[in-house]
């Protein structure tokens, strides 16, 4: 089942990213627009990233996370931006008041998973407001203790009961009802602060006076790449690439992502047809999706390696792109694995690195 949910997820978030990508590239919006965009953007990467919380979950991947440096206070002004419709829109359509307070403190940087550290902070905010039903404050303070970032997210609710107190980190433990939680969004959030080598803890709760919970990660020497605006320009279309994926609106959005890029892309619907391209045009690149009916990714694959042996520069863009298993890796013949959904400048960085690695002659 996992399987099955984690593709459609990831095809479903493919064409919500690449829209949004494609649509500020090729229009000019208002400062409130995106505003807009950027949190729609913020929640589709972390809805990725849940899928990918599923599949270990669920044990049918076990690709880590790629970690890199990144700095406490930026994570929770995400998540604050992130989570503002539950505190703000919808607390507010109920009549409910809930205030925002950050003391940011000034902090090294940790080695992490921007995006998982999110869905933790994102995780709390959301207990804290379902735990102040007549509304309140949630404050976050953040600073240093000894060689550890710590974030502190604090509540006036309803607290936590001490009997109550070592179970909430359990699989499928909830006191709020199944209609509000199912019991793994603290359990998920222990699991993630575990695999960064931090802790998280109830620094203190008090019935009617509300919860404060610590989290505490390792700091890193490394410091933040600073991001650079970047033109979003391939070669003058003289990259070709096919690309072969039977569902109609990633075609449709990889052209768009493919143009703006400045490659020229040829899309097809099959296998068939992609075999029936291949005989009569050349391409520098070859992408494929897995799951298709009639003659699936990997039949293709077999199918070019025996009809054009080394010719192209091969590769699976996919849903299950995590879950792929090292057998099936070792029985086909192909150079890279993508999964969905990828960004923009992903797909730009990655080719440019094919390019250079298989040192392909673009004339």
């Amino acid at each position: 089942m996992s399987n099955a949910i984690s593709h459609d997820f990831n095809n479903y978030l493919q064409i919500i990213l690449g829209s949004i990508e494609v649509v500020e590239k090729k229009h000019v919006f208002s400062d409130e627009i995106k505003d807009y965009f950027e949190k729609i953007r913020l929640a589709t990467i972390d809805a990725t990233t849940r899928v990918k919380l599923l599949q270990r979950f669920s044990g049918t991947s076990s690709v880590k996370s790629e970690y890199s440096p990144i700095n406490i206070n930026d994570v929770v002004k995400d998540a604050i931006l992130q989570t503002q419709p539950l505190w703000k829109n919808t607390s507010e359509s109920k009549g409910i008041s809930i205030n925002i307070k950050v003391n940011e403190g000034l902090v090294k940087n940790l080695s992490g998973n921007k995006s998982e550290l999110r869905t933790v902070v994102f995780n709390l905010i959301k207990n804290s407001i379902e735990a102040m039903p007549k509304g309140g404050t949630i404050t976050f303070n953040t600073g240093m203790i000894d060689n550890f970032v710590y974030l502190q997210v604090s509540d006036d609710g309803i607290g936590i009961d001490l009997s109550n107190q070592e179970k909430i980190f359990q699989p499928l433990f909830t006191t709020k009802g199944f209609e509000l939680g199912k019991g793994f969004g603290l359990t998920s959030s222990y699991s993630i602060i575990k695999e960064h080598n931090g802790s998280l803890k109830i620094l203190e709760s008090i019935a009617g006076k509300g919860t404060t919970i610590e989290i505490l990660l390792p700091v890193t020497e490394e410091k933040i790449p600073e991001e650079t605006e970047k033109t979003m320009s391939g070669s003058d279309k003289k990259i070709k690439i096919l690309w072969v994926d039977d569902d109609s609106m990633i075609r449709h959005i990889v052209s768009d992502m493919c143009d703006i890029l400045g490659y020229a892309v040829t899309v097809a619907e099959n296998a068939y047809e992609a075999l029936d391209l291949l005989n009569n045009e050349s391409f520098h690149f070859i992408f494929t999706d897995i799951g298709m009916p009639g003659m699936n990714g990997w039949q293709l694959l077999d199918k070019i390696d025996e009809l054009h042996k080394g010719k192209f520069v091969v590769g699976v863009v996919s849903g299950w792109g995590d879950q792929i298993k090292d057998e099936e890796k070792e029985a086909h013949v192909f150079n890279f694995i993508f999964t969905k959904p990828i960004k923009m400048k992903d797909l730009k960085k990655n080719i440019d690195y094919l390019i250079s690695t298989n040192k392909i002659n673009i004339e």
